[in-house]
């Protein structure tokens, strides 16, 4: 990230002290298993009145063929581990972790 762009961050309630400091990066094919499963744990909770229950061998292999489609990518992690995405194409797809959700990193990487 480039200088200034902690201001967003702030602004967003991600710099407050003693909270971790997410860094973004473009996504990668090799981030399948991390989007599946941030996929995944969002769907098990937003889609929880459905039972949703796929497995995260099927959500890898719905999204392994998206990133062909997708012409903007970004990744939000907290530490090593993915809190986040959102990828463009014909239409936005974003996900957050459980675990993150209301701290931010959907929002902040929209940014």
């Amino acid at each position: 990230m480039g200088q200034g762009d902690g201001v967003f961050q702030e602004a967003f309630g991600m710099s407050m002290p003693g909270a971790s400091q997410l860094t973004f990066r473009p996504l990668r094919t090799d981030d399948l298993t991390a989007i599946s499963l941030v996929h995944r744990r969002a769907c098990l909770i937003a889609y929880r009145f459905m039972q949703w229950s796929y497995s995260l061998e099927e959500v890898e292999a719905w999204y392994s063929p998206k990133f062909a489609e997708w012409t903007w990518t970004q990744a939000a992690f907290d530490a090593d581990a993915m809190a986040g995405f959102i990828a463009l194409a014909h239409r936005i797809g974003v996900a957050c972790s459980g675990s993150q959700e209301r701290s931010g990193p959907d929002h902040a990487a929209r940014v």
